[in-house]
């Protein structure tokens, strides 16, 4: 191995990157901006092939133990590897040529025609296969359909973009809250889960809400984790909604569980029905709510819990430590995730469930005779003389049959 070292390093900037090895003198230099920034004119060893690793673009390559370490933080763009030795002016007429608006051959053209690359990666293709985040984060909490190869024990599991793998989510009109067209995503258990990776404003304590809509196989691993942030690297920060043995469990682990719990009802699994599951911690208590009902709670003093080196995922145990530690893997399918840095009220779980399930007019009102009936899922009916209010609860549980009179009434459904 030999190394040669030389600057400066631009943060948030961009710069252009060379190193070159000539064996005819021998010697290894570094170029950054067009400009010899560090060079040796007899470097140790000699340049030579290593067929025990792939190349890789913004991080060290896999052993052949599967670890894959020193990942890159920032952007990368125009990669090219040489069999031949770039001569200085050779690297400084790149630099120039893309930083002139005015040239006259492309930058394409020379690193390809000109000085004959074998290998040049532009790293101009669209977006592909990415789970787009529509919470208030937008892009910085975007995720990465990925999948597993020859999964390790106790190593990284070697993991590649993937495309996701699609099946019906819950759709109306058996939904009708959602589209007749919504689509979720399925997890083997074995081969493919989402990558949120660990930005920061995902890391807080306390307070926090991690909701999912799941349609979970039969069959399950003893731990299946539906969204997951960690463990960390000494396991001494977890926070997870999974799946283990016979109950659903919402919890943070920092060497002791802080969790709610149930027993999984018999027909979840397997049963074809998507289950809304959400599991919060409000400051004083762990609660773990499935189809807007309040099924499990525990006080505890320790909320949610930062994890600074382990990622998020869908579908699997956030991979931690240079990527290490992926496992856990989901069978199923899961929708409409969110996570909240704050908890949600009972009310409120159940209004989502409600929507999910009924659509944005759970009130129905039909006819009957002189009367009407009326008939709703969830919340309480209140009723008012006017459109505005204000409005008092109706004594009475649904369905509800109202006496006609010539009094005008208006009635709402209240989470």
């Amino acid at each position: 191995m030999f190394n040669v070292t030389g600057g400066p390093l631009t943060v948030n900037g961009w710069q252009h990157f060379v190193a070159v090895y000539d064996a005819a003198v021998p010697s290894l230099t570094v170029y950054i901006n067009g400009v010899a920034a560090g060079s040796s004119s007899s470097p140790s060893g000699t340049y030579a092939p290593n067929p025990s690793a792939p190349f890789a673009i913004g991080g060290f390559p896999l052993y052949s133990n599967g670890s894959f370490e020193n990942p890159f933080s920032g952007s990368i763009d125009e990669v090219a590897v040489y069999t031949n030795a770039l001569s200085a002016g050779a690297v400084l007429a790149h630099y120039q040529n893309a930083t002139n608006a005015a040239r006259t051959v492309s930058y394409q053209s020379l690193v390809v025609q000109t000085n004959k690359a074998i290998g040049y990666w532009r790293l101009d293709e669209p977006a592909r296969n990415v789970a787009v985040n529509s919470g208030s984060l937008a892009a910085a909490a975007n995720g990465t359909y990925a999948s597993v190869v020859s999964p390790i024990d106790n190593l990284v599991d070697l993991v590649y973009f993937s495309r996701r793998s699609p099946t019906n989510g819950p759709q109306s009109p058996a939904y009708a809250g959602f589209e007749s067209t919504n689509q979720a995503c399925t997890f083997s258990g074995t081969t493919n889960f989402i990558e949120l990776l660990n930005p920061g404003a995902l890391n807080f304590s306390g307070q926090v809400a991690v909701e999912a809509w799941v349609l979970p196989d039969a069959s399950q691993g003893t731990d299946s984790y539906m969204v997951a942030h960690g463990g960390n690297d000494t396991f001494t920060a977890e926070d997870v909604l999974r799946i283990e043995g016979t109950d659903y469990q919402i919890l943070s682990y920092d060497g002791t569980a802080h969790q709610a719990a149930m027993t999984i009802p018999g027909g979840d699994l397997g049963g074809g029905n998507w289950v809304h599951l959400v599991g919060t911690y409000d400051g004083a208590n762990w609660n773990l709510y499935r189809n807007g009902v309040l099924v499990g709670t525990t006080p505890d003093a320790i909320g949610q819990l930062p994890v600074l080196n382990a990622n998020w995922a869908i579908g699997a145990r956030g991979r931690w430590k240079n990527g290490q530690g992926l496992d856990r893997l989901f069978t199923g399918a899961v929708d409409e995730v969110a996570i909240y840095n704050h908890s949600l009220p009972q009310s409120r779980i159940a209004a989502h469930y409600s929507m999910g399930v009924y659509g944005p007019n759970p009130l129905m009102i039909a006819p009957s005779g002189t009367d009407v009936i009326l008939t709703w899922p969830a919340g309480t009916l209140q009723q008012a003389d006017a459109i505005t209010g204000p409005f008092t609860d109706v004594v009475g549980g649904s369905p509800l049959t109202i006496a006609a009179t010539a009094a005008k009434k208006f009635y709402r459904v209240q989470f």
